[in-house]
């Protein structure tokens, strides 16, 4: 008897999955939501621009005389900064292996376990 594997749609699945184990996630795309996202702009593929502002022009107080003379004293200029990190993880599990474990080796907790204890840590770690 040939085996027959369900067609699978891994990616609902995936995210009902990560949803439930790691709810703290989630908190990730209110990140672009924030206040500051606004700040920095993409330039092109992996560079990004941050905002540097410098000021100047304390100058000695005369509180007897106001001259109304005023000059720009502040400046804006951006920084391109080049993200230089990419990450990519990927595993494969064949239909056999699920069955001959009873279904603790599958895409689902092998995912998971690979999150709990190499992704999620390493994120943190760099965030």
């Amino acid at each position: 008897m040939a085996f027959v594997q369900a067609n699978v749609n891994y990616a609902a699945e995936y995210s009902q999955e990560l949803a439930n184990a790691m709810p703290y996630l989630s908190y990730f795309g209110a990140l672009f939501d924030a206040e500051n996202s606004v700040k920095y702009r993409p330039l092109r593929g992996k560079t990004i621009e941050i905002p540097s502002l410098t000021v100047s022009g304390a100058v000695a107080a005369n509180r007897d005389n106001i001259t109304g003379a005023f000059a720009r004293n502040w400046n804006n200029s951006w920084q391109a900064v080049t993200l230089e990190m990419d990450r990519e993880w990927s595993t494969l599990i064949d239909p056999l292996d699920m069955e001959e474990t009873n279904r603790v080796a599958t895409i689902a907790n092998i995912t998971k376990t690979f999150n709990e204890q190499q992704k999620v840590p390493k994120f943190w770690a760099v965030a």
